[in-house]
């Protein structure tokens, strides 16, 4: 099976990407990291799609998850992050990542109907 990992050219990291995404591909699942795939990561053929890690910010996982499910997309794509139990990448993602996540999905779920904040959620923010 085609390996992509930061060794991977940019020639060969688009021949596969082409092979995963033709209709009849007997490849079905992608695994890769989220900091190899933030960009141009478009896998509408996939039935799963695993993550090795996750990266630092928040907002870049999101963003990598989210463009699984692209316009064409036909189906249900299953997306599964993997990272390891008792790491220090475990304590920042419920430590800091999660609860970060959170606060601004609470800042901008509220904002929806303001076009300013109020002083509270300045607070919030710093």
């Amino acid at each position: 099976l085609p390996t992509l990992d930061g060794d991977t050219n940019h020639r060969d990291v688009d021949i596969y990407r082409r092979k995963f995404q033709t209709k009849n591909s007997r490849y079905k699942a992608y695994v890769g990291t989220i900091d190899k795939n933030k960009e141009a990561l478009t896998l509408t053929n996939a039935d799963y799609v695993i993550f090795l890690g996750k990266s630092m910010v928040q907002k870049l996982n999101e963003q990598t998850e989210d463009r699984t499910h692209r316009i064409g997309q036909k189906k249900v794509v299953n997306i599964v992050n993997i990272s390891n139990r008792d790491t220090v990448e475990e304590s920042i993602e419920e430590k800091i990542l999660l609860p970060k996540a959170q606060l601004f999905g609470e800042m901008f779920d509220g904002l929806k109907d303001s076009k300013s904040l109020n002083l509270e959620q300045i607070r919030r923010l710093l």
